[in-house]
């Protein structure tokens, strides 16, 4: 009796079940997923030495993800691509492919590939991803190049997985390895408890806006004291209304409130107060809009205060030191007073810039970053993390009784794939 009282059409499709039906087949087979392991590659390799080149048609997505997820493994890829250029055959590649096709001979398979990263272990017989069609559709048959007029209707898998673009997912993996996929979800569900966030309120602070003003403004002519001069203005006092002080004071509020620091890795936040947290955010954000409205309105004025009041208080020096290069200028008559105070006003406001200019890049910024494997496994790490949420001591060890069943690198490279049985 069949469990769950499954029909004959549903049935499981994992790597023993494809490997046995593909090793059935004697004449054709068709072979499409995103990725394969061991026993499908080795069983796939036995019917292309068996039935010749143009019998076995492989089509997989040969992009890093598919295997960073743990829709199969690279070095089975790796090994059956050498037996296919060792044969005359070939792997196809379709990108983006996340469902999976089996035709064996006239008996026709469509299955849910399974990603190790998300769901764990061998699939039970009464959990079912796969449907037994029997004959295959002449719209799949064509689809696939299997139907009467070959590759010439072919629309699936047209281009080559050739060693080339393997060796370059191979590239990329090695900078960026797939994690072990047991130890992937007992990550997730520790990271349930905590996560790292970034929170930053950005250009607000108007009191730190310093513009560097040129020597020439003062009067300073010979090149020397030029190269010397580093000169700058502070736009806005600190004790102005459109200092944005106040902006940075909530947002320190908030980080005090809700955010733990994990010295020498950055801050920290319970997921039971993120709601909480992003609701105070979103107020603070609402602040900063305000702020930015009124710095559009009421800044370009205070600039122009400021900017009159520094004019004033260079200009006597400077007309008696005109710098050599505006006596030669013809955008300002360096004997007339006016003159020069209209290109001293117009040299500053190029350097103290607008008011549109500074509101432009003002925002709260908020980034969650979730734990590392490798900080979950570093002793150091944990005894902070537990210092900064001493609430979790418990449920980190509770977590840590999840089973670990298999030690293998997802970019392991097997010469040799295991038989299937």
């Amino acid at each position: 009796m069949n469990p769950m009282n499954l029909s004959s059409s549903m049935t499981v499709a994992n790597e023993k079940n494809l490997a046995a039906t593909i090793r059935g087949a004697q004449h054709r087979v068709v072979f499409v997923s995103p990725a394969f392991g061991d026993e499908v590659a080795a069983a796939l390799a036995d019917r292309w030495r068996a039935l010749g080149p143009d019998a076995v048609n492989v089509v997989i997505d040969i992009d890093p993800e598919v295997f960073r997820l743990g829709y199969g493994l690279l070095a089975s890829v790796q090994w059956l691509e050498l037996t296919a250029t060792e044969i005359g055959a070939m792997i196809n590649k379709q990108p983006g492919v996340r469902i999976g096709v089996l035709i064996a001979d006239d008996e026709a398979w469509v299955f849910a590939p399974t990603p190790q990263l998300i769901e764990a272990g061998e699939r039970k017989p009464n959990a079912p991803n796969a449907v037994k069609l029997g004959m295959p559709p002449a719209d799949l048959e064509r689809d696939l190049g299997a139907g009467p007029e070959g590759t010439r209707e072919r629309s699936i898998g047209l281009d080559k997985a050739d060693n080339a673009a393997i060796k370059k997912v191979a590239e990329d993996l090695k900078l960026n390895p797939p994690q072990r996929f047991d130890v992937a979800r007992l990550l997730r569900v520790f990271n349930a408890f905590f996560e790292f966030v970034e929170f930053h309120v950005s250009q607000t602070q108007l009191t730190r806006k310093i513009v560097p003003l040129k020597p020439e403004v003062f009067g300073i002519t010979d090149e020397v004291n030029k190269a010397r001069l580093r000169a700058s203005y502070r736009l806005i006092d600190h004790d102005d209304e459109l200092s944005g002080s106040h902006l940075m004071e909530d947002r320190n509020r908030i980080a005090t409130r809700f955010l733990r620091v994990i010295p020498g890795h950055g801050m920290a936040i319970k997921r039971t107060e993120k709601e909480a947290f992003e609701a105070e955010v979103k107020k603070l954000r609402h602040s900063v809009r305000k702020y930015a409205e009124m710095v559009l309105n009421k800044l370009d004025s205070a600039i122009g205060s400021n900017r009159d009041a520094l004019v004033e208080s260079l200009l006597d020096n400077l007309m008696q030191n005109i710098p050599e290069n505006w006596n030669k200028s013809a955008l300002v008559d360096t004997r007339d007073r006016e003159s020069v105070r209209e290109y001293l006003t117009r040299l500053i406001d190029e350097s103290f810039g607008s008011a549109h200019k500074l509101v432009r890049g003002m925002d709260v910024t908020v980034n969650y970053k979730a734990v590392t494997y490798e900080s979950l496994t570093d002793k150091n790490f944990m005894k902070l993390a537990g210092k900064a949420f001493p609430e979790m001591k418990s449920l980190y060890e509770e977590k840590l009784t999840t089973p670990v069943k298999d030690e293998e690198s997802n970019t392991r490279f097997d010469p040799q794939p295991k038989e299937a049985a």
